[in-house]
């Protein structure tokens, strides 16, 4: 017995909703390893351009839809994740399959064991397509002297991504991948997701856990998803949420149904418009604030209520690119979190490597090459998370 044969054409299958796939899947009017071999197809033919891998694992995503694809027959259906492709970006500890965080320095680790949220994914079923790129160890910007390139934009290969949740972004934008699992420490789901047309989700701290993740700021960082739509966010969201007692921040707390709180129905919710950030703090060109308003507009016309608000301004000048003092504070404290979470990790040199910005003064204490081993050999960097 098989499932059903999709009316659907494989070159058509990447255009699907989770929400859609699912669904078909479900109904065994599709099978996950046609799925999964019609994403493999497009992105030996597009990724090339788009650099979004760092590394494809077809014989591995093939054998987790065949896995899926077995169980489903048998009644054993896990969920709306069952049998649906993903990516991961590549700062996520994967058991077997090199993390290198898209850097030198990491070039030759393997782990052990799975991050939590590659382990949540894997155990609702879901199909792993392979690592993505990032900027290095999540941190800085683009770097083209790198052992792999840097993603480029689907909508226009010119154009930056936005990091340094990067391949995530332009894979899901691509059509290479359904879901990509991304980091974010200062913006790094939510910027390339703007900038890459998808829909990026940085959850509550805390409700999705870090471990297994190559750490940057062990106060800011976030793991989270990158989808087509904003029910898919929740239906990922939904089998990565809850308590882990690996992280030490994580939440316990019980997990509401996301997807069934998706009602539609936003009337008389209140909006807080920051318009003065890109009216007159740092105006942005006249295309990004009509969509703006745009959005605004859909807003309102479902019923919100937008109300102008204001926060402490930035102050940026195109010629002198300065920032306020009380800014310049802020972005120094997160940048010494994020140095001295790497120092407790890397030893001095592997250090160097990663960082892609002025250092700052720390002092290594005697067992920062131990922990980095430790870490490396186990996954379970205590110190940090």
């Amino acid at each position: 017995m098989t499932l059903a044969a999709t009316r659907i054409a494989s070159s058509d299958l990447h255009a699907l909703s989770i929400a859609k796939a699912s669904e078909l899947i479900r109904r065994k009017a599709l099978s996950p390893v046609e799925l999964t071999q019609a994403l493999l197809d497009r992105a030996a033919l597009l990724d090339p351009k788009i650099n979004a891998y760092i590394l494809a694992t077809p014989d591995l995503a093939l054998q987790q839809a065949r896995q899926a694809e077995r169980e489903i027959m048998v009644g054993n259906y896990r969920g709306a994740m069952h049998g649906i492709p993903y990516g991961a970006k590549d700062v996520f500890a994967t058991a077997g399959i090199a993390t290198t965080g898209h850097s030198k320095a990491y070039i030759d680790f393997v782990p052990r064991t799975d991050a939590t949220a590659v382990a949540k994914l894997k155990r609702a079923g879901a199909v792993l397509l392979g690592k993505l790129s990032t900027h290095e160890c999540a941190h800085g910007g683009p770097s083209f002297d790198l052992p792999w390139p840097p993603a480029r934009n689907p909508w226009n290969l010119a154009h930056f991504t936005g990091g340094s949740s990067s391949g995530s972004a332009a894979g899901v934008a691509g059509g290479l991948m359904h879901a990509a699992l991304g980091t974010d420490t200062g913006g790094s789901v939510r910027i390339p997701a703007a900038l890459c047309g998808t829909v990026g989700l940085k959850p509550t701290y805390g409700l999705v856990s870090r471990y297994g993740i190559i750490p940057n700021s062990f106060t800011y960082d976030h793991a989270g998803p990158l989808t087509w739509t904003v029910e898919d966010c929740a239906i990922v969201l939904q089998a990565l949420a809850g308590h882990d007692g690996k992280d030490r921040a994580s939440a316990s707390r019980p997990v509401p149904d996301y997807r069934a709180a998706l009602t539609g129905d936003i009337r008389g919710l209140r909006f807080g418009v920051l318009r003065h950030l890109h009216e007159t703090d740092v105006p942005v060109p006249p295309v990004c604030r009509a969509a703006l308003d745009q959005a605004y507009g859909v807003l309102q016309s479902l019923g919100a209520v937008l109300e102008d608000a204001a926060i402490r301004p930035i102050t940026m000048t195109s010629r002198s690119r300065s920032l306020n003092p009380r800014f310049m504070r802020c972005t120094s404290t997160s940048c010494a979190h994020a140095q001295a979470t790497l120092a407790r990790i890397f030893s001095a040199a592997r250090l160097l490597q990663c960082l892609s910005v002025p250092p700052i003064t720390f002092r290594l204490n005697a067992s920062a090459e131990s922990c980095w081993r430790k870490w490396s050999n186990s996954m379970r960097s205590t110190t940090c998370y």
